[in-house]
């Protein structure tokens, strides 16, 4: 069977197979770009699409539209003439703003999904761009259609049913999940159909649907063009070809998973979805992972309650950094420590506004000689920055940050147990890694040391390691605090983002 063309009013996909949009930096323009050049739909995931920009943490709203509107060029640059659209949540906040933005910079179409997006026709309205809502019901389908009849007098250019397989945010409960993996989605599929053509008539117009969730082959393509359906939406498919745009890492987890790695989990947007059953899956499986740095991502998320949040987390470094870039916005902030891979982390595009400089303790004392400083003999300021707590002075020791968070969670839920493993050393490093994805460690925090002994080891240190220690313990002692969540700062933590 020779597939058909997939026909969005004027646009025409030579091959009727949508790529669905998956974020965070999974599908860029790299994947969409040549998804839409061999003929088919690229999308390009609008979720923290610009985690790269060097604002991002500073100024996140800004820094996903700027790069979204680089990723939307450069995706037509590889495509061509080929249909490039853009995936929205319709629970993300700024919503609007992401899909005018992906108007403005030449979206062919917005597909939205994670609940009902009842507005998005005032997003593209005057301009050539289509609107594509992502359904899993009858029911959502006829109510998202009927909204937009009636106060915006216009339908859908396309609709995409995420059935149960599908990975995304699911509109289903667990238990409709599990059902419809029995006894199939035909029958939903036909309702469906039959909703939309209402539709059609009403507006004559042409709403091709396509179908995502479990799509493998063409087989599998051909079953579904067989029920009515225009094309097939595929997502998981793509993620271990050259051109998408995850990292190695990310695409070798999916090709070395294995039948019963699959597994259903609630998402942040409060829908089930599909995940590989990874450590951190298992870990937010035992306990709730609290967010440290929250985006304000998603209209429904509550940062106290949600589970986990998949947004990226900074750094200590980074984290004081942005602290004091807060208070004074015009301070140099310099790192100074043991650490060389800090200078590194310092390059990022992330980190680069937040932190100026990084220098060792090696590098630090050549400075002091060659001034002529004599630090032994400074008297330390008594009203200096002391607000620190011993866990957090430990954090330098090998096996001191996993004890910091095992003494904040104790505190507050002393019925909780915590389970540790440490390594010192990449060799050990890696050979834990190995343990826990063979299953070691199910629920278990792991503390992972590139240097022997802790960061104490580092390669700026100036002292034996036992040495290092010794004073860091005798520091920590003398700090004001037990528990690092005791400092006055902590306070501020959510707002470091807004």
């Amino acid at each position: 069977m020779q597939l058909p063309a997939l026909h969005i009013g004027e646009l025409t996909a030579r091959v009727p197979i949508v790529q669905g949009g998956m974020g965070i930096g999974v599908s860029l323009s790299g994947l969409a770009g040549a998804v839409a050049r061999e003929g088919g739909v690229g999308v390009i995931s609008a979720a923290q699409v610009g985690f790269n920009e060097p604002d991002f943490m500073t100024n996140t709203v800004e820094a996903n539209k700027r790069a979204l509107a680089k990723q939307l060029k450069k995706a037509r640059e590889i495509a061509g003439d080929g249909i490039i659209g853009v995936n929205i949540m319709w629970r993300g906040q700024h919503y609007e703003d992401y899909a005018r933005c992906a108007v403005e910079n030449g979206a062919n179409i917005i597909f939205s999904g994670a609940g009902l997006p009842s507005d998005l026709p005032d997003c593209v309205e005057g301009t050539s761009t289509k609107i594509a809502p992502i359904i899993g019901s009858p029911k959502a389908a006829r109510v998202i259609l009927r909204l937009w009849e009636r106060h915006h007098h216009r339908t859908a250019d396309m609709i995409v049913i995420e059935g149960p397989k599908a990975g995304g945010h699911l509109g289903y409960t667990r238990e409709q999940v599990k059902m419809h993996e029995s006894d199939g989605y035909e029958k939903e599929i036909e309702e469906i159909l039959d909703v939309v053509k209402e539709f059609e008539e009403k507006f004559n117009k042409k709403i091709p649907v396509v179908f995502g969730g479990g799509i493998f082959d063409k087989k599998d393509i051909e079953h579904y063009l067989s029920l009515g359906l225009s094309g097939v939406q595929m997502a998981t498919r793509f993620v271990a070809t050259k051109e998408c745009d995850a990292s190695d890492a990310f695409k070798n987890m999916y090709v070395k998973a294995k039948e019963g790695d699959v597994t259903i989990v609630q998402s942040p947007v409060h829908m089930p979805g599909r995940a590989l059953l990874n450590p951190f899956v298992k870990a937010f499986r035992q306990h709730r992972i609290p967010v440290t740095n929250c985006f304000h991502c998603l209209k429904t998320c509550d940062p106290a309650t949600t589970p986990y949040c998949i947004s990226m987390a900074l750094t200590p470094m980074t984290l004081t950094a942005r602290l004091i870039k807060k208070h004074n916005p015009n301070a140099k902030v310099v790192f100074i420590g043991p650490c060389a891979a800090k200078k590194l982390e310092a390059m990022r595009r992330s980190v680069r506004s937040e932190v100026d400089f990084v220098l060792t303790f090696e590098e630090m004392a050549g400075i002091f000689d060659a001034k002529h400083v004599d630090l032994e003999n400074m008297e330390e300021d008594p009203d200096g920055v002391s607000d620190a707590s011993t866990d957090g002075r430990n954090f330098a020791v090998a096996g001191g940050v996993a004890q910091a968070v095992v003494d904040v969670i104790k505190r507050d839920h002393p019925e909780q147990e915590i389970k540790v493993a440490n390594a010192e050393g990449l060799k050990e490093c890696r050979q834990l890694l190995k343990l826990a994805t063979l299953g070691k460690y199910p629920g278990y925090l792991l503390e992972g040391m590139a240097c022997p002994g802790g960061c104490v080891a580092g390669a700026g240190t100036m002292q034996a390691i036992k040495k290092s220690q010794t004073a860091v313990g005798l520091y920590a002692k003398k700090a004001n605090h037990q528990f690092s969540s005791e400092t006055e700062y902590i306070k501020e933590l959510d707002k470091l983002v807004d």
